[in-house]
């Protein structure tokens, strides 16, 4: 495959991957607003049926039983929140968005006005190299938080054998 032809299908790449992560912040962003608003409305709205005067026998025994049925989505949105932190996810997502904006930048700057015959594959290359440490970024920052999240929560730090490899490192030797 030519020069060319390789920086075509790397603009494509970056393209749809962008595309992919302002998808997942856009979704996490939803999530995180909406996990931080809805227990304080509905939080809100216990009370006021709890003191609702004037109602019937019938219509208390109802007004208590939503009552519980709202603390109830109140502890599982809670939950929700706790476990998959979709804040956070937003702003890892939204920064690496950035971050492949900016490396998009870059790549039409390369790409503008060269001829066919321009086009170097070892730039091309170290383009696609930069793009796999940006995003290799990315999923280090997950898997920092997990393993950070699983510390909290069992007390313990995964042991060697049960961590995700690091493609990165050499297998044997010194770093």
């Amino acid at each position: 495959m030519n020069a060319k032809r390789q920086f075509e299908v790397l603009m494509e790449d970056v393209h749809q991957t962008t595309a992919r992560f302002v998808s997942a912040a856009r979704r996490h962003h939803v999530a995180g607003i909406v996990t931080r608003v809805s227990p304080v409305l509905l939080g809100a709205l216990i009370p006021v049926l709890l003191s609702w005067q004037g109602l019937s026998v019938e219509s208390q025994a109802l007004t208590k039983n939503i009552t519980l049925v709202l603390g109830a989505i109140i502890t599982v949105i809670g939950a929700f929140d706790a476990f998959s932190d979709p804040r956070s996810l937003w702003i890892r997502d939204a920064a690496t968005v950035r971050r492949l904006q900016d490396f998009h930048r870059d790549l039409e700057l390369y790409g503008a006005g060269r001829n066919v015959d321009e086009f170097e594959s070892e730039k091309v290359e170290t383009f696609r190299r930069e793009l796999r440490v940006l995003l290799d970024a990315h999923t280090d920052s997950w898997s920092k938080q997990f393993h950070a999240d699983e510390l909290l929560r069992t007390g313990r730090i995964l042991s060697d054998s049960t961590k995700p490899k690091d493609p990165r490192k050499p297998k044997h030797g010194h770093d």
